[in-house]
């Protein structure tokens, strides 16, 4: 995830009116189009500001066709980051990847540059995939896992040129979990009148003890090849990018790309781990609901047989590092939670147990 600091906007959801008139026109799409709020997901009508709090979109009905107008996110809204994740989808929809085509604007462009209220937006059309979101079934977990595999050699094939003309952004897990760990002590100063003191005293000690622990287990991992193994990731892999299809657990859609960087591909495998076997969420939406307590290990276990499985045996080099890494992403996912407010100040001590017992554990798993 690129880290930027914003407030969110809660009333992100359609595309605004001036932004629509201009990319429809570009787009080609007759005035009679049918514009709409909310998205199908597993046979219910969710609206898109309860999916979404960083990219506004907006379905598009034109005749018997369904497309997603979206925009791309003011965290990672710059022209060479567009065309690289763009280009990225549509090379990796030409070799035949479950992502979603990228529609061409009537000149031939991949997407909408458009001034608006002092600010460049880059807006895109992608066609709409149908199908039902993740459910929690053995069958889904076995498939997500395999087509994370998939992709991973996918695009460690196909992509050399991409990279090579876009450049595209380079972190690891450990760069990204303190740049989460200095954007929640932002916040910690911002809300310091309003936090209990007990709870400013475990949130500096949270801050301090793992800014400290990820920059040690940086150079641990480093040591260990962490850094011989990069390739274009997804970045967001979890149960919610992922559109399995309407009559089984078949993935036939991976969708936004918004935090594709540059990165060892055990980024992806950790943070999917980590999002379908220790996470819960609010309904239908990304934010986490309650405090984890431990990891599934058994559909862990299962998570990792199957995408090792689909992968070829240099991946396996991965485990040597593993629990670094794991480490580092529940540092980061979790401190994204407190700033997002899924979490409560007042948790900070249960969400430190979590993270002190991850590695051990997924260590354990990963070597079984």
């Amino acid at each position: 995830m690129l880290i930027k600091k914003k407030s969110i906007d809660y009333n992100f959801g359609m595309v605004g009116n001036k932004v629509l008139e201009s990319v429809l026109k570009q787009y080609g799409i007759q005035n009679d189009c049918l514009l709409l709020p909310f998205i199908n997901v597993n046979g219910k009508c969710i609206p898109l500001n309860k999916r979404s709090e960083t990219s506004r979109k907006t379905v598009i009905s034109q005749g018997n066709e369904l497309y997603i107008l979206k925009e791309i996110p003011w965290y990672c809204s710059n022209k060479n980051f567009v065309n690289y994740v763009l280009n990225l989808q549509k090379q990796l929809f030409v070799n035949g990847l479950p992502v979603p085509e990228i529609i061409e604007t009537i000149q031939g462009k991949l997407y909408c540059e458009i001034d608006y209220e002092d600010e460049v937006k880059y807006v895109f059309l992608q066609r709409y995939i149908e199908g039902n979101s993740w459910n929690g079934s053995e069958d889904k977990l076995c498939e997500a896992a395999k087509m994370l595999g998939k992709f991973h050699q996918g695009i460690e094939k196909s992509c050399g040129q991409i990279i090579a003309k876009y450049n595209p952004p380079k972190y690891d897990v450990f760069d990204i979990a303190l740049k989460m760990l200095n954007t929640l002590n932002e916040v910690a100063i911002d809300k310091q009148s309003s936090i209990r003191e007990e709870n400013m005293k475990s949130l500096k000690k949270f801050i301090l003890v793992y800014s400290s622990k990820v920059n040690e287990y940086k150079k641990i991992a480093y040591d260990k090849g962490y850094s011989n193994f990069l390739i274009p990731i997804h970045g967001d892999y979890n149960p919610w990018n992922l559109i399995f299809s309407k009559n089984g657990s078949d993935i036939v859609g991976i969708i936004d790309f918004d935090n594709s960087i540059i990165d060892n591909p055990v980024h992806d495998l950790v943070e999917s781990l980590l999002d379908f076997c220790l996470f819960t969420y609010k309904p239908q939406t990304t934010r986490f609901q309650g405090a984890p307590t431990s990891l599934n290990k058994k559909s862990a276990k299962i998570f990792l047989e199957n995408y090792y499985n689909s992968v070829p045996l240099s991946y396996y080099d991965m485990n040597k590092y593993i629990g670094e890494v794991s480490f580092a992403v529940t540092v980061e996912l979790i401190s994204l939670g407190i700033i997002r407010g899924d979490y409560d100040f007042s948790e900070i001590n249960q969400l430190m147990f979590v993270i002190d017992n991850i590695e051990d554990q997924i260590s354990a798993i990963s070597t079984s």
